[in-house]
């Protein structure tokens, strides 16, 4: 089976670690990792990743919706927020970003597990 390509978008420094380790310990592997709205464009676009993981409030100005919406102009790739704002999710900024999927951070390893079948699932016909 081929290793999953995560791109990581997480402004707090333990949290992406803890990410970023776990998610290699099951067998992914983490392409990049983004503070900030414009690296995590930036990533995606570069990297073409197999999912993202992305937090909500970011540094700087912009947040991961910012970036979302940003990413969703030139790529379908499967998103999950990471956030400690979980009641956004019917958001309508949210909605439109496609997400398919938000878990509380951080989150355990059986989500993590989750969001990496989501990655797996075969895309829209």
């Amino acid at each position: 089976m081929k290793k999953l390509r995560i791109l990581i978008v997480e402004d707090e420094t333990i949290i992406a670690w803890d990410l970023r380790r776990t998610i290699e310990r099951l067998g992914s592997e983490v392409c990049s990792v983004a503070a900030d709205a414009d690296a995590a464009v930036a990533c995606a676009r570069a990297d073409s990743p197999d999912l993202i993981l992305m937090d909500i409030k970011l540094r700087g100005v912009r947040t991961g919706i910012d970036a979302a919406l940003e990413i969703r102009r030139f790529s379908e790739v499967p998103l999950v927020y990471l956030t400690g704002n979980a009641h956004l999710a019917n958001d309508p900024e949210i909605v439109a970003t496609r997400a398919q999927g938000m878990y509380s951070k951080p989150p355990s390893q059986d989500q993590l597990i989750q969001m990496l079948a989501i990655a797996r699932a075969p895309g829209p016909a």
